[in-house]
């Protein structure tokens, strides 16, 4: 406790000394304040134009959302590629922590401050009546996109600056969602093998094809499945790459 304690100091101290990751651990709280007033706002502009965005507000909902444990994500997987380059991992594994327990704290932080944000977000930005079982089902799957974004950093990056690099791939996997909605069926399934597909589809079902109980629950469990394939095989590259 007291090891994961002092990680937490430690933690906070390196966030304090780099703007960017202060700017990412508040960019999800603006994130929540552009939902909550600036989209409704552009809503009623565009409506002046005879364009109707909230026929769209569930897959712009979707993938905003999927913003929130990306930028922490990439916050985690950066301040991990920084104590591997310091060594820092292997001095873990020989201490009362272990490398598991490092593992297990550098995860559950973005996890839990994931939760945090997507929970107020959803309780601020309702644009529509969705289900509690739909925000239930996106919380599960959200709170596995934060640790997801982080190892696919420290699992393909040798340092900081490739693991900017490869953050980049996370945003255009909140992007493709976006190109599956405009794109019709079957074609858009094809989008299905990335984890940020089902939570913005749980929000924007195909057109003219809304979601009951039963869809609902098996489009969860698809994305669960699938959000924990990736789990588990990042997971396992970045052990390879520390070992």
């Amino acid at each position: 406790m007291n090891r994961a304690v002092q990680m937490l100091g430690r933690d906070l101290k390196q966030v304090g000394r780099d703007p960017m990751l202060v700017f990412i651990t508040v960019a999800p709280f603006l994130l929540v304040l552009a939902l909550k007033y600036g989209v409704p706002f552009l809503s009623s502009l565009l409506l002046a134009a005879d364009f109707r965005l909230s026929d769209h507000y569930g897959i712009l909902y979707g993938t905003s959302i999927l913003l929130v444990p990306l930028v922490i994500g990439v916050m985690a997987g950066l301040m991990m590629l920084d104590e591997r380059d310091e060594q820092l991992i292997a001095y873990y594994s020989v201490t009362p922590l272990t490398q598991k327990g490092y593992f297990v704290h550098r995860l559950t932080l973005p996890t839990l401050l994931s939760g945090f944000y997507v929970i107020l977000a959803f309780y601020m930005a309702d644009f529509s009546s969705w289900s509690p079982l739909q925000y239930g089902l996106a919380l599960l799957m959200l709170l596995m996109e934060g640790p997801i974004m982080a190892l696919l950093l420290v699992a393909f990056a040798s340092n900081k600056v490739e693991g900017l690099a490869v953050s980049k791939m996370g945003g255009l996997m909140v992007f493709i969602p976006v190109l599956a909605y405009l794109i019709p069926e079957p074609w858009s399934w094809g989008a299905a093998a990335l984890p940020t597909y089902w939570v913005a589809r749980l929000f924007a079902p195909p057109v003219g094809m809304p979601w009951n109980e039963a869809k609902l629950i098996g489009i969860g469990l698809i994305g669960i499945a699938v959000h924990l394939v990736y789990l588990g095989w990042l997971f396992k590259r970045y052990v390879r790459r520390i070992a």
